[in-house]
């Protein structure tokens, strides 16, 4: 792995950059902070297991398995990802499968088993896995860092459109049958099948309907839809599911601070700084990076907000590790953290949530987002954007702006047309962990995206090649130091 080094002595963040020539135009990834690797799919297809350290391949499934810009998931030594047959396929890790404390049985299915790199035993109900009698001497040696072997293949009851991964349980959302199909994963299970309609319009609202991205927790499914942000509740012995939120385009993105969301008072803040930085990151052409820096958003002035609101949609949702508090982005700039949104009643809560609006003419856009219950990460234009969150005070209390944190700016051109700059957005262990296209000559015909991490936590000008943003860990205990990559 290589850093792109600043030329500046003055204090830097470290922008770690993935150089695997097997790594072309990485389209989604996720991190095991257990193995220290990195799991990516491509634009090219394939899937690839490569080592944090080393940029070493680790081991992968081939191009004319794994579909082009394939989607992927991963939680506690499960990967699973998407095929054009509307299944999904679950793999798993080999440390696991070899473990009596964290074995399972499963049967994969015969195309896994003929796609594996590696010779697949059976995993009978009870430890350990059996291979034939008559394979013995290409019996590989397993469990081995980085090597998956074959779990299942899901298949839902109506094509999914939209997926999340929160172990043990996988959602495959349909928008055609309005479903939410909930997996149990470890013993390959359908366990909930629950309604999900999209919520009333107002009247003579324009937005199509389309959902655009979906969360999980273990109470309530999220759903984006282009129009309106829907939280159902998922049924319980106590409680019964159902549409229990619903926060739409023109309250989120509404330019009267004193319009609610909700119920609750939501002030609104913003922020210019991507206007000047923003033209110079469109011309520039110098990887250097550039000092972290923070500034307190101020508050939002009515007379700024200019653009119109059908260039703009609800395009992703994320809620923190205890399930309390959710983030919703739009595309065009506009960013809602509600803490407590289970609780949407101003005298029960301590936290008060904002709004954050970055764009107000529809030139800078939201690529993703990413959040970790502490801060939101967020991919705008050629910028890495941290907003910091603090314990927020009661709505009658003076409030206090949120501190925005400038990571880095990305190298290569900073505007790319139609296109995202970003196409993946993590937060690991303090890292901020991305895809990025660094796109030198506006007319080059192949643009592909390279993987890398910023170390938050770093601030030394000349950081030493062997350090990693993900903190080593010889553990194999899939419950250690692991969870949902909070990314869209």
């Amino acid at each position: 792995m290589g850093q792109e080094n600043p030329s500046s002595k003055s204090v830097q963040p470290t922008l770690n950059v993935f150089h695997s020539e097997d790594l072309r135009d990485v389209h989604r990834f996720k991190v095991d902070e257990v193995e220290r690797t990195v799991i990516c799919t491509t634009g090219e297809g394939g899937l690839y297991v490569v080592s944090i350290d080393t940029d070493e391949v680790l081991w992968k499934l081939p191009e004319w398995y794994v579909t082009e810009f394939a989607h992927v998931e991963y939680d506690r030594g499960f990967i699973i990802f998407t095929r054009l047959d509307q299944g999904v396929e679950v793999w798993r890790r080999s440390a696991d499968s070899f473990n009596p404390e964290t074995y399972l049985p499963c049967q994969p299915d015969p195309i896994q088993v003929a796609a594996s790199p590696y010779l697949v035993p059976t995993f009978p109900p009870d430890f350990p896995p059996r291979y034939q009698a008559n394979a013995s001497a290409d019996i590989p040696l397993l469990p081995s860092r980085g090597v998956y072997l074959p779990f299942t293949i899901l298949h839902p009851p109506s094509e999914a459109r939209c997926s999340r991964f929160v172990y043990p349980h996988l959602l495959l959302a349909s928008q055609g049958s309005g479903k939410a199909y909930i997996w149990d994963v470890p013993s390959s299970t359908l366990i909930e099948t629950i309604d999900i309609p999209p919520p009333s319009r107002r009247p003579g609202d324009f937005f199509p309907i389309a959902m655009t991205y979906v969360e999980l927790s273990s109470t309530h499914v999220f759903v984006c839809w282009t129009f309106a942000l829907a939280v159902y509740r998922r049924p319980s012995r106590r409680e019964k599911g159902g549409l229990v939120l619903t926060i739409d385009m023109v309250d989120l993105t509404a330019s009267d601070p004193r319009r609610k969301v909700g119920n609750l008072p939501c002030p609104v803040f913003s922020t210019k700084f991507l206007f000047s930085f923003r033209l110079v990151a469109r011309f520039l052409l110098d990887p250097q990076l550039s000092p972290p820096h923070s500034h307190e958003a101020t508050t939002y002035k009515k007379s700024t907000y200019k653009r119109p609101m059908h260039n703009d949609w609800i395009s992703a949702v994320h809620v923190s590790p205890d399930g309390q508090d959710l983030v919703a982005v739009t595309r065009a700039g506009w960013v809602l953290w509600l803490p407590d949104f289970a609780r949407m009643s101003s005298e029960d809560r301590s936290r008060t949530p904002f709004r954050l609006v970055f764009s107000t003419e529809q030139i800078t856009y939201i690529d993703y987002m990413a959040f970790d219950g502490d801060r939101i990460l967020l991919a705008i234009d050629s910028w890495i954007v941290s907003v910091e969150l603090k314990n927020r005070i009661h709505p009658e209390a003076a409030q206090t702006a949120p501190q925005i944190r400038h990571l880095v700016r990305l190298p290569g051109r900073g505007h790319l047309g139609e296109g995202r700059k970003v196409s993946c957005l993590q937060l690991h262990s303090g890292s901020a962990w991305f895809t990025y296209v660094q796109a030198e000559d506006p007319d080059e015909e192949e643009v592909l995206a390279k993987l890398a991490y910023v170390d938050m936590t770093t601030t030394r000008s000349q950081p030493s090649l062997q350090e990693s943003a993900v903190p080593r860990s010889n553990s194999r205990d899939p419950s250690s130091s692991i969870g949902s990559a909070w990314d869209i």
